[in-house]
């Protein structure tokens, strides 16, 4: 058998710089440890960071386009409106009296009781047309010789009305003529 070794005995000054050592190589492995971890998160921030700036321009340009499609359907509903205030004054006629035969030298009731129209005469390729009203005390509204084709605007009564000779009868003798009341005007 050997001998029994020998205790080997370290003096103090080099146990506390062993002590010292360790700590510091520990302290230095938990550094990098730290330090690793620490660039990691400093480098997910950024990312992150940079994702919010991208995210912030992003909407701003969102913003930007929104303002620029608000500006548009303003206009759009504007021009919207305008466009369906000029149809409801263009809306189409009311016809008072389709096309119809208007014998020469009879009047005839376009406003029952209170309008009258007589084709008088035929001058040539012209039709001579006479307007009274009952109600202005048998006044007489007007007359005109139209060829086919052109209208004759009038008024009567807060209404508009217009009249349009068709075409020219020899047998029997008159014109056709069909009358529409206007649209009223909107204010």
């Amino acid at each position: 058998m050997s001998p029994p070794s020998e205790t080997v005995y370290y003096s103090r000054r080099k146990l506390v710089w062993w002590c010292f050592g360790l700590s510091a190589l520990w302290a230095c492995l938990f550094g990098l440890f730290y330090v690793n971890v620490q660039e990691g998160r400093m480098a997910e921030k950024a990312s992150l960071a940079g994702e919010s700036r991208a995210r912030e321009q992003e909407i701003a340009r969102l913003r930007a386009e929104n303002r620029t499609l608000e500006d548009r359907a303003a206009k759009l509903q504007g021009r919207t409106a305008e466009l369906s205030e000029k149809l409801g004054k263009l809306a189409p006629a009311e016809p008072v009296m389709e096309e119809q035969l208007f014998p020469l030298g009879t009047a005839v009731e376009i406003v029952p009781g209170r309008l009258f129209l007589t084709a008088a005469r035929i001058e040539g390729e012209r039709v001579r047309l006479r307007l009274a009203a009952i109600a202005a005390g048998g006044a007489d509204l007007g007359t005109r010789s139209l060829p086919p084709g052109e209208p004759w605007t009038f008024t009567f009564a807060e209404g508009s009305y217009t009249l349009l000779v068709h075409e020219l009868s020899s047998q029997p003798p008159g014109a056709k003529i069909s009358v529409r009341k206007n649209p009223a005007a909107k204010p």
